[in-house]
């Protein structure tokens, strides 16, 4: 009995952990689409924009996207999934820092909240 419950957590354990990294893996898929469409949406109005609407841009439904910190020369933006607490972030051109880190290449990073 004692075995059994032991597999038991081991494989929560391990589907746990491969469903975060699924997530991450869409928080960063969600990000990189952002970042397409806030170039699209800049090459034809010549400004960035915190609209998702504006730019058409559409996620999954669990995905949460947040632009901020919108200058002439960037933006910063943050994916978030509450059921298991990941959040990416990325910050592009002249917002080159979100949260005290400073992001390198526009590279969207990842880490749980």
């Amino acid at each position: 009995m004692v075995i059994i419950g032991i597999l038991t957590a081991v494989g929560y354990w391990r589907i746990s952990s491969e469903k975060q990294r699924a997530t991450r893996g869409k928080l960063l898929e969600a990000l990189d689409h952002l970042m397409i469409t806030e170039e699209a949406y800049f090459a034809q109005a010549d400004v960035y924009t915190t609209d998702l609407v504006l730019m058409d841009y559409q996620t999954l439904d669990y995905i949460s996207i947040v632009i901020s910190n919108v200058t002439v020369d960037g933006w910063q933006a943050r994916a978030y999934e509450p059921r298991y607490g990941n959040a990416c972030y990325v910050a592009y051109g002249g917002a080159a820092m979100v949260a005290g880190k400073t992001f390198v290449n526009n590279k969207p990073e990842c880490y749980l909240e």
